[in-house]
């Protein structure tokens, strides 16, 4: 709220502010907030009006879609230096480690190989930031790490069992660890390498994206040292291609807000129930005749300014616009999309989400008037109403909605 106060100091209006919340019963909750000053006849500040609408949901899926292009960009990248490169399972495991390590903003990115002879694992190939260093401890026993092979993965110390506990522990401390993810590598009873990720600066929680990295490497090395895709492998890797394809279906159909795939001269790829049901279609089949080079969405709509933006800065983010519903009447929409490039930078299509913002809009003009028809119009627009003395920075006005949208009676 300092920003709001800020902005109340100067008498100023604002619109489209984003206000993270928490609710009561413990999430966050995303608002964004518009808003007017009150002044009375001597031009003293003497309150604000405005509206706060709950975009959790729309700010989570750009983040999924965000987070999910990025996976398939790694994967991609993984994939080629394995294809590029000739050298032996080390020069690969090498590149493999200094790509990955900063791309996901490790401490260390690390590979260690089974000296059976000795019967531990010893650190073979690692990167590094300037900060955390080399590991310390060049060794992890086999007796030890072989309490690490009942699963994919394993997060560490969240993962840690009795009979490892301490002796993790011991090496952590020594190797300035806060938390480590491992994956064995091979599919044998008792794996030969273990690849490694560590985290030298807080306790980090280990993100599904940098789980599927890991073990996209090993899928990886696993192929290229047997010089053979297996079938398995294979399997695997599409099994894993498949899931994260079906999680970004499920988010498609289920998702309030329109989302939609085009490519740059316009065809249209993908458009889930919400955008397509905006527009006034009934089936996708209907809605991807229009090309938007051609005939976009309203003739008045900016689609070279929003390519030329989109391709400068690689996102956009609260493009307004006015789109033509199939009826032929306007709506006001606010759409937030990305460039999904190759390896080479070249464009392939653009991701984006799209918010009817009509009734918004028709409520913001309505701020201007009496009290009771902006009350009426932002109650109509499914806002939550208040004013808030300036002097005091206390509420006076606070609709029934704000219960709905921070768990909080308007008494309180």
């Amino acid at each position: 709220m300092k920003a709001v106060f800020e902005i109340f100091s100067r008498k100023e209006s604002f619109k489209k502010l984003e206000n993270p919340n928490i609710h009561k019963d413990g999430h966050i909750v995303i608002l964004e907030s518009s808003g007017c000053p009150v002044i009375d006849k001597q031009d003293n500040l003497i309150g604000y009006r405005g509206v706060d609408s709950d975009i959790t949901e729309q700010k989570n899926t750009e983040e999924f879609l965000r987070t999910q292009n990025r996976y398939h960009k790694i994967r991609a990248d993984l994939w080629k230096i394995a294809n590029d490169s000739y050298g032996s399972e080390s020069d690969i495991i090498q590149k493999m480690l200094t790509f990955v390590g900063p791309e996901l903003n490790v401490s260390r990115a690390t590979f260690l190989k089974l000296n059976p002879d000795i019967k531990e694992y010893v650190v073979e190939s690692q990167w590094f930031t300037a900060d955390a260093g080399p590991s310390q401890n060049q060794s992890i026993s086999f007796r030890k790490a072989k309490l690490l092979f009942g699963r994919k993965y394993a997060v560490l110390p969240r993962d840690l069992v009795p009979g490892i506990k301490q002796y993790i522990t011991r090496k952590f401390k020594k190797d300035g660890i806060y938390s480590y993810l491992a994956v064995p590598y091979s599919d044998q009873k008792n794996p030969s390498g273990l690849f490694t990720f560590s985290e030298c600066r807080y306790a980090r929680q280990w993100s599904q994206i940098e789980i599927d990295a890991l073990l996209e490497i090993v899928n990886i090395i696993t192929l290229k040292s047997e010089e053979i895709k297996t079938q398995h492998a294979i399997h695997e890797s599409e099994a894993r291609l498949m899931e994260s394809e079906e999680r970004f279906r499920n988010l498609y159909e289920n998702a309030t807000v329109g989302l939609y795939r085009t490519t740059r001269d316009g065809k249209i790829l993908l458009a889930n129930h919400a955008l397509i049901s905006m527009l006034g279609y009934s089936s996708f089949d209907e809605l991807a005749v229009r090309n938007l080079e051609v005939n976009g969405f309203e003739p008045s709509y900016p689609r070279a300014q929003f390519i030329e933006l989109i391709e400068k800065e690689g996102e956009i983010r609260g493009f307004e616009s006015n789109w033509k519903r199939r009826d032929g009447s306007i709506i006001f929409v606010r759409e937030s999309a990305g460039a999904v490039r190759d390896s080479h930078g070249k464009t392939l299509y653009y991701d984006g989400t799209v918010e009817d913002i009509t009734e918004s809009r028709q409520a913001e003009g309505a701020l201007i008037t009496t009290e009771r028809i902006y009350r009426h119009a932002i109650t109509k627009a499914g806002g939550v109403p208040y004013q808030i003395d300036y002097a005091s920075r206390n509420y006076i006005f606070l609709g029934e909605g704000i219960e709905s949208l921070t768990g909080y009676s308007p008494t309180r």
